[in-house]
């Protein structure tokens, strides 16, 4: 939102975090996963038994439970410990709860968003509605947009990329007094800071109150993330670890008007020219109660009111957020330090574009890739086995994607890397995508981006002879041939996720890819 629309006020916060899967022994010869291990001493659990960031296999719950939660069926992001600490700790009472009924039994899993503690797997609610959050946590900053360019320097400042956080050894304490006075009498201890640059802050893209869709550019509002250094994102990690498994998360909130504008008087409240909203406007000085009722027009009982206006105060400023599967971050070849290197993946999921939204249907992201001779591409992309049951080519609920060159735009027809002239001589192609180091058009590569390295298909899909006529009789196939496993031609027998490489840009032209399923 900018300046000029004062119904909503917005930041949007990008995180990410990674651990390695790498077992090793600790001092005294127990191995420990290293998820944990780099949380030992700050959550105050070590559960060698952890899998680490998981995806999961079912949308269960994981088990809040020292036995039944290392079940790798549960996806699972944040650690146990990590929650158990959560739940400990006394919840921050100095935050605005506006007119909400707290509960203090349950540790800072109570915010005026979920006061009754409702569990999200290991995520803790109060770190999950603030931000920048008090205390350490394993998320590490990626960018801050807001429509309020004001904050940025606070937001830099105080990120954890480069700001430690304190924290009570015995848990239980969220402040240095309470922490080692009478009766916890605990030590109160630093944890260093992530060691990474600050986050970026930028200006968030307009778009227009209540509207889900495309920003003035007729593209979705995004953020190019690069993806930082290996020193930066390996950093504590031993040599021999190749790759990271990383999870991201997106929060933002959406604060309105009401609660923006209070004008509170007192300087130390003042952040820059907004105000901070803290436990001073709680109770009865809360600028917005629940469900008000009231004669709002001021023209008598029966005559223009009362009248009752919706308001949650729960949800008045409130905090959202998406998460990622995982993925990997891998440590770059030699040949590759110092290059310049652009992701092409495939976004949008099967189905129409009624049945995929709020997402989209298929297409390459970025749609318009600009890169300079030199520079290098990695051609990558994730499918599904268990999408919707939506309309689409190819097994029901799978998606699946391939790279084919075509010339034409008007046409939408794969080209042919070659041609016969006219004496019957092969000519390759003039604008070839993939490239040998020939210089000529490196068939294996088009092979594979096309193919995707499929095997036993069944030829009948292909070229169909006296062998296929009961083809269409066959138990593999039952008459459709969508759902055959071995109907390579729309890449039935292609993986959900495949990984082409990365290819250098060797000359400057235009090149149309597409994807023959989708």
């Amino acid at each position: 939102m900018d300046k000029n629309t004062p119904n909503v006020h917005s930041e949007v916060v990008m995180q990410y975090m990674c651990n390695d899967d790498v077992r090793r022994p600790d001092s005294s010869g127990q191995e420990i996963a290293p998820f944990d291990r780099f949380q030992t001493g700050v959550w105050g659990h070590n559960h060698s038994t952890s899998l680490g960031i998981r995806d999961g296999t079912v949308t269960d719950t994981i088990p809040d439970d020292p036995e039944e939660y290392i079940d790798p069926q549960y996806g699972m992001h944040e650690s146990y410990g990590y929650y158990q600490d959560c739940k400990t700790r006394e919840r921050n009472k100095g935050l605005w709860t506006a007119d909400q009924s707290m509960n203090d039994n349950v540790g800072a899993r109570s915010t005026r968003q979920n006061r009754n503690g409702q569990r999200y797997a290991f995520e803790c609610p109060e770190e999950r509605d603030y931000y920048p959050y008090w205390h350490p946590t394993p998320w590490k900053d990626i960018a801050v947009l807001t429509s309020d360019m004001n904050r940025c320097k606070y937001y830099q400042e105080a990120s954890e990329n480069v700001q430690g956080r304190n924290y009570c050894v015995d848990m239980e304490a969220n402040n240095q007094e309470a922490c080692i006075e009478p009766p916890i009498n605990s030590r109160w201890e630093f944890r260093d800071p992530h060691g990474l640059p600050p986050p970026e802050c930028a200006e968030i893209p307009y778009s227009r109150d209540n509207h889900h869709g495309n920003g003035g550019d007729g593209f979705p509002l995004n953020f190019n993330w690069t993806l930082p250094r290996a020193e930066e994102v390996f950093r504590g990690v031993s040599e021999d670890v190749q790759e990271l498994t990383c999870v991201l998360r997106l929060r933002y909130n959406i604060s309105s008007g009401e609660g923006y504008n209070l004008g509170w008087s007192g300087d130390d409240a003042m952040l820059r020219g907004t105000t901070f909203v803290d436990l001073r406007f709680n109770g009865p000085n809360s600028p917005v109660k629940t469900d008000p009722l009231d004669d709002w027009i001021g023209l008598g009982h029966n005559t223009s009111g009362p009248l009752r206006l919706a308001i949650n105060t729960a949800q008045t400023g409130r905090t959202f957020q998406d998460r990622t599967h995982k993925f990997t971050i891998r440590r770059r070849p030699r040949e590759l330090e110092g290059k310049k290197i652009y992701n092409l993946n495939v976004r949008g999921r099967r189905g129409n574009i009624e049945q995929v939204y709020p997402a989209v249907e298929y297409d390459f992201a970025p749609a318009n890739l600009v890169v300079d001779n030199g520079d290098y591409i990695h051609y990558q992309w994730t499918g599904s086995d268990a999408n919707a049951n939506n309309a689409g080519e190819g097994r029901q609920r799978t998606d699946r994607s391939n790279i084919v060159q075509y010339d034409d735009q008007d046409s939408n027809m794969p080209s042919p890397i070659f041609f016969f002239d006219e004496f019957g001589e092969r000519t390759w192609k003039d604008n070839p995508l993939f490239i040998g180091s020939n210089g000529e058009p490196d068939a294996t590569i088009y092979a594979r981006m096309a193919f995707l390295n499929q095997t036993d298909c069944d030829p009948c899909y292909f070229a169909p002879g006296p062998r296929c006529e009961d083809f269409g009789n066959r138990p593999t196939n039952n008459g459709n041939a969508q759902n055959d496993l071995r109907n390579c031609a729309v890449l039935n027998r292609a993986p959900a996720y495949f990984d082409g490489g990365v290819h250098k840009a060797h000359r400057p032209g235009v090149y149309r890819i597409m994807s023959t399923r989708n």
